[in-house]
């Protein structure tokens, strides 16, 4: 590729100055997917693309970097339709918006506690819990619950579901989080629940998680669901003991 094709790729960047060439942040940015890349990433492919086909919105794998989450992998509709758009490399505060908590809610207490006092909580919407002792309680649920749905808690305007890929210990190595853009109503968050928690619980088993029992997500749509054992790990170490 000549030049001028990697600057505007995002692969070199030139100092106008001097004219000296520099790596870009598209190099920088995979450069963490390659750090952070383990076999979770190898088996969660094939699982990306299912959803992918199935739902036709966002669909992407993160992990958890420092006090952030960062996307290692993703798919999105082509085109110019609204869309809700997460490519690898980029980053966001771990506790705002669903792909955070659902991987902040699965790291056992030590971690958890050691975490948030590293953290100032900042709204970034009006939607974005900024209160610890509220999020510690939504934590809780949503190791309850096996997943978590969210709603402008990051992006105003935009949803996300996800739910995690747990190792033999019962943290979370990474999430999988299916997203898209509010258009007047909810999207169906009990069949998108059935869908992701399929493919994240075939990854944790072979990880070597355990769970206690079957998951099972209720029909019912809304913001509470429960009925899921996943996160339940006979070798888990949580706040559900």
């Amino acid at each position: 590729m000549p030049r001028n094709g990697l600057l505007t790729a995002g692969y070199l960047t030139k100092d106008s100055s001097t004219q000296a060439y520099a790596l870009g942040p598209t190099i920088l940015r995979l450069a963490r997917v390659a750090e952070a890349g383990l076999d979770f990433h190898r088996l969660a492919i094939p699982w990306i693309d299912e959803l992918f086909k199935k739902t036709g919105e966002t669909i992407y794998l993160v992990t958890r970097n420092g006090e952030s989450w960062l996307c290692l992998e993703s798919r999105m509709r082509a085109g110019m339709g609204i869309r809700f758009l997460v490519r690898p490399g980029e980053k966001a505060p771990i506790y705002a918006g669903c792909p955070g908590k659902v991987l902040l809610a699965f790291l056992g207490d030590p971690a958890i506690d050691d975490l948030l006092n590293k953290i100032q909580l900042v709204k970034l919407t009006r939607r974005t819990v900024a209160d610890r002792r509220q999020l510690l309680k939504q934590l809780a649920d949503i190791r309850a619950r096996g997943y978590h749905y969210s709603q402008g808690e990051y992006v105003s305007g935009a949803w996300g579901l996800g739910a995690p890929i747990l190792n033999g210990q019962g943290t979370a190595e990474a999430a999988i989080v299916i997203s898209g853009v509010l258009q007047g109503r909810k999207p169906p968050i009990a069949k998108l629940a059935r869908q992701v928690l399929e493919a994240t619980q075939n990854i944790s088993r072979k990880l070597g998680y355990i769970p206690l029992a079957k998951p099972r997500v209720v029909k019912r749509e809304g913001m509470n669901l429960r009925g899921s054992n996943f996160g339940q790990s006979q070798k888990a170490n949580d706040r559900n003991g």
